[in-house]
Formats: C-alpha cells, sequence, structure tokens
C-alpha cells in the first residue's frame, strides 16, 4: 500500500515537495513521482509523490515524514493531501501537529496489515 500526496498547486509545487522529502535521510530512496489522475478542468497534467508506506513504516520514516509535510506547508502555504488506497484521505495544514499526524499514518498502517 502506498501513501500518494497531491500538492494543491501545480507541478512545481509537487517537484519541490518531492525534492524536500528526497533531502529527508529516512526518506531517501523511497520517494518516487508519477502521474497523478487528470483533471478535466486542469490545465496540464497532475503529478502524484508516493511514498511506499511499509517502507515508510519500516525504516522509522513516519514521523519525519509528518514533520517534513507540515513544515512544508507551512513554508509554502499550500495544502498536501495524503491519499491511501480509495478510503482515506488526510489533508495537511501547516497547523497540523507532527506527532499526531504521524500517529494518524501509524495507525492506518497498522489496518492496513
Amino acid at each position: 500500500m502506498d501513501l500518494r500526496l497531491e500538492v494543491q498547486g501545480d507541478d512545481r509545487d509537487a517537484m519541490a515537495l518531492s525534492r524536500w522529502l528526497r533531502d529527508e535521510r529516512e526518506l531517501r530512496g523511497c520517494v518516487r513521482q508519477q502521474p497523478g489522475p487528470m483533471d478535466p478542468e486542469a490545465m496540464g497534467t497532475m503529478t502524484d509523490i508516493v511514498v511506499p508506506l511499509a517502507t515508510a513504516v519500516v525504516s522509522g520514516a513516519l514521523t519525519p515524514l509528518a514533520e517534513s509535510l507540515v513544515t512544508f506547508v507551512r513554508q509554502r502555504k499550500s495544502k498536501v493531501t495524503i491519499e491511501v488506497g480509495s478510503e482515506c484521505r488526510i489533508t495537511v495544514t501547516g497547523g497540523d501537529n507532527p506527532a499526531a499526524l504521524a500517529e494518524k499514518l501509524a495507525r492506518i498502517a497498522i489496518d492496513e496489515r
């Protein structure tokens, strides 16, 4: 199961988040970009950032991932939506507590086992 990260904005924001996450030691090698779903209302294509959930759990990267996402959103004034499967969506805002976000992601990982 993957964590699919969708950045509200354009592809430059998605690429910036991808680079941002790749700079995290715990996330190196497990962050990838792939084309997102087509939005007929949007110009151009969307890019999703994908982090394998199991890899993030095993490598202890959930807390650094949560901290990085909240910091990125605070600095960029944008929103990031985390999608796990087709049922679970979490919107990350600058006011989120990184520890609480990491805990939510850990609970999702346990439920997905």
